[in-house]
């Protein structure tokens, strides 16, 4: 895990490697962002630069970066590229949106592309696949994840 603020050039912590779902959070208000990547270490790279730089993508996330909120970045799910789970990234970057409120309260524009309709039909319609994954994953940030994913209503 990572953190970045306008107020500290550096960057704290370590920045970790590899692919999968990752999460920026904001420390100050708890607003979160989810996304998927390939290369983490490059990915966090290019969102700092973009912040440092006043031209992040989402003007949101730019903004409170901008008033001087500090954001830490974490791999919390790390997912080996051309494992049998690599084609269920999309479905867990979903579940993880979800559980995260990240659009209603965060700083995702979508469910992964889906309504929150649609996101929660194909989160409990791959709820075992799902569980599975995640019963089996060896690193998972545990203050993200909860019992079932059933427990999710529409």
């Amino acid at each position: 895990m990572m953190k970045i603020s306008k107020s500290d050039s550096s960057v704290a912590g370590h920045y970790e490697d590899g692919s999968g779902i990752y999460r920026i959070r904001n420390c100050s208000n708890g607003k979160s962002y989810i996304g998927e990547t390939h290369q983490f270490r490059i990915r966090t790279y290019q969102h700092c630069t973009d912040l440092r730089c006043g031209r992040h993508k989402i003007k949101e996330l730019q903004s409170d970066y901008d008033k001087g909120d500090e954001f830490e970045f974490s791999l919390i799910y790390p997912i080996k590229m051309y494992s049998s789970e690599w084609g269920k990234k999309r479905i867990l970057e979903t579940f993880f949106i979800l559980i995260s409120d990240a659009v209603e309260n965060g700083y995702n524009k979508s469910y992964n592309r889906f309504t929150r309709e649609l996101a929660l039909e194909s989160v409990l319609k791959n709820k075992d696949t799902i569980k599975a994954i995640l019963e089996n994953a060896e690193y998972i940030c545990r203050q993200m994840i909860f019992g079932d994913v059933v427990e999710i209503n529409p």
